[in-house]
Formats: C-alpha cells, structure tokens, sequence
C-alpha cells in the first residue's frame, strides 16, 4: 500500500503495474507516494503473477516523497532477485537520480538499478541487459 504524505488526510493508493509489449514490466507508483515493505512486497507477488519468470522492469513514480529502509532492504535482496534481471528507476530530478545512484552505491541491491531522467534512455539500458523470458 502506498501512503501519499503532505497533506492533512492519508489516501491510499495502489500502484500501477503492467507488462508492455515490449516485454518490459511497467510499476508506477503515482504522486508523491510513501513506498512501504507491503507495497513493494504487493508489487512483487502481482510482479511474479504476471510473469514468474525473471524479467526487466521499469518503475516510475512522480516526486516519490518516502521510500521505507524494509522496502529498500527488500528490493536488493534474493526474494525480488528472483524477478528482476534488472530495473530502471525513473527519477523527475537530477538530485533524485544522484541520491538514488548514492543509495545504489552504497547499498548494491543484486541485479542491475540506475536512475533515469529520459525514459527512452531507460528502455534502451533495459533492452541491453536482455531478457531470460524467452529462456
């Protein structure tokens, strides 16, 4: 579940989540979410629903306000390892693309992540790491 924050009442929302025909999976969290454990655990369990077979994926979300530590834990651990040759994050901002690629530094999940700005740019970087659907 994805709690938007800023404003005096809590709204909450479900995230996006659609595989292209390109083959690519599509999350996309909405504006100014609150990325909790359950929402990436959530995003998972429809990611592997839709496709139980490792794929890439692109995840979009507009001004994400919070991303929870047990979420990041979760996303750079074996559980979505399983689902992910790799991810690129849309990022609005040049800092939210810095701070993501520090993270990502830092913190090195287990399958390929970089921030993008241009989601062309994003397509093709996904597109080079392949797919192991066909596998």
């Amino acid at each position: 579940m994805l709690v938007p924050t800023g404003s005096e009442r809590t709204v909450t929302i479900e995230p996006r989540l659609w595989m292209g025909e390109d083959g690519i999976m599509r999350v996309d969290y909405g504006l100014h979410a609150h990325i909790t454990l359950e929402a990436v655990r959530e995003v998972a369990q429809r990611a592997y629903q839709l496709c139980p077979r490792p794929h890439l994926a692109l995840v979009m979300g507009q001004r994400v306000a919070k991303v929870d530590t047990d979420a990041l834990r979760f996303l750079q651990g074996e559980e979505y390892q399983r689902i992910s040759v790799a991810v690129a994050v849309m990022t609005r901002t040049p800092l939210e693309k810095f701070l993501m690629r520090m993270y990502s530094t830092l913190h090195p999940p287990t399958y390929p992540v970089r921030g993008f700005t241009d989601e062309e740019e994003a397509l093709r970087w996904l597109r080079g790491h392949g797919s192991l659907q066909e596998e």
